[in-house]
């Protein structure tokens, strides 16, 4: 059975309207047919830096541990890749069966914001 689980950091600072939000994507997107790991989008912000925030629920629908320590993430528009970014992060692991939200963040000179509009998806590169 699926689980979610959130990284310690995120225990201490999430607030319960935004802990609600994800585990009601959670619900809805808990159960797959063929998927093995999937990222599904839930916001998409810029800082006050510039840098793009991507916040997205991880799922690994695997039996296996799933080492997401480096790997590349890709924002797509349709098939158009906006932008894409390579992370290393050693907190990024999910055991078997888990879900996990995560905010990626993109440095400002790796993407255009105009064209961070309608309907985004995300794809990886591990």
């Amino acid at each position: 059975m699926q689980k979610l689980v959130l990284e310690s950091k995120w225990e201490k600072t999430i607030s319960p309207p935004d802990l609600d939000f994800i585990e009601n994507v959670f619900n809805q997107t808990k159960i797959t047919v063929n998927e093995q790991i999937n990222f599904v989008p839930i916001r998409f912000a810029v800082n006050h830096r510039a840098d793009l925030l991507c916040t997205t629920l991880i799922h690994n629908f695997t039996d296996s541990p799933l080492d997401l320590r480096k790997i590349e993430i890709i924002i797509k528009k349709g098939e158009k890749i906006l932008t894409s970014y390579l992370f290393e992060e050693d907190r990024l692991q999910l055991d078997a069966k888990t879900s996990m939200p995560w905010t990626f963040i993109f440095p400002k000179h790796t993407y255009k914001e105009k064209e961070l509009d309608g309907e985004l998806t995300i794809d990886y590169k591990g």
